[in-house]
């Protein structure tokens, strides 16, 4: 896998999305604020989410950490790890023995759902590391939430946001989840034409009433994206949750062309704390759980 982040002002590239994070220092200074406990992480977006969870989990066992992997919403079903009998000795048997447990109870369409909040607080006070998939988007690379979306739980320390690259060019029906939404924070906080590029039946819609159809073909530009990140994610979850760090991550990142863009969105957006990654789908952790 690729990472890129800021060190001392230059764009840095790694192997390691835990150095990228630089999760060293911010999990020493978590505990030396608050105290023995886990770091817990909350995925939120698109473009990757669970991936990223796979190689955060994968380079902290590699650390000797134990590792918890849970969701508020729902995600695929582990082939390994995985820990879906409801009960807190399971979890602790996992973490004890392998190291990683994935926590979850058993869903429809081959998916696990929130283990419920007693045993979900029960379960972190075991693990050294708590990853949480907190956002659904039906393997689409771009999200914007509707209301009650994300679901953060309260013992987050950081926010990854994720949206995928990929998206990059495609129409915004083909690839963003929660269109209305989006469209939404478009005519809000968008640029004025974002559907100009875009013509139905060979005549450009009038003002902003266009209709449905047209900018559902609206085709996602870079300023889109920081458009979306910024005011679906960043802004309101900050808002939420003052008290935890909240980041932008440009996934799909799996060229120096798309790192470079991914680079210009940061640097736009003023969010030299972001990261770009990249190659996450060749990565070995892929095979993990």
């Amino acid at each position: 896998m690729k990472v890129y982040f800021y060190e001392c002002g230059i764009w840095t590239g790694t192997n390691s999305l835990w150095h990228g994070l630089g999760l060293e220092g911010r999990m020493k200074q978590a505990r030396s604020e608050k105290g023995p406990g886990p770091f817990v992480v909350s995925f939120a977006g698109a473009g990757g989410k669970t991936s990223a969870i796979r190689r955060l989990a994968w380079e902290a066992l590699d650390r000797g950490l134990k590792v918890l992997v849970a969701t508020t919403t729902h995600m695929a079903c582990p082939d390994a790890f995985g820990c879906l009998e409801g009960n807190v000795e399971e979890i602790r048997a996992g973490l004890e023995q392998r190291g990683l447990a994935v926590a979850g109870r058993p869903a429809e369409n081959g998916k696990i759902a929130f283990t419920g909040r007693e045993l979900y607080e029960e379960a972190c006070s075991l693990a050294d590391l708590v990853l949480v998939e907190a956002d659904g988007s039906r393997r689409l690379p771009l999200k914007v939430p509707r209301a009650g979306e994300p679901v953060i739980p309260e013992n987050t320390d950081m926010i990854l946001c994720l949206n995928g690259l990929t998206s990059l060019g495609k129409q915004a029906g083909e690839c963003c989840l929660r269109l209305e939404e989006a469209l939404d924070l478009m005519s809000r906080h968008g640029r004025k034409l974002y559907g100009h590029e875009c013509v139905l039946s060979g005549k450009e819609p009038d003002g902003p009433d266009r209709n449905r159809e047209y900018k559902s073909d609206w085709v996602i530009q870079k300023e889109d994206m920081m458009t979306l990140m910024k005011h679906g994610y960043l802004v309101p979850l900050r808002e939420a949750h003052p008290y935890m760090e909240v980041l932008p991550v440009f996934n799909q990142a799996d060229t120096a062309q798309k790192a470079a863009l991914a680079r210009e969105m940061l640097d736009g957006m003023g969010e030299t704390a972001g990261i770009a990654s990249g190659q996450l789908d060749q990565d070995g952790s892929a095979r993990l759980f």
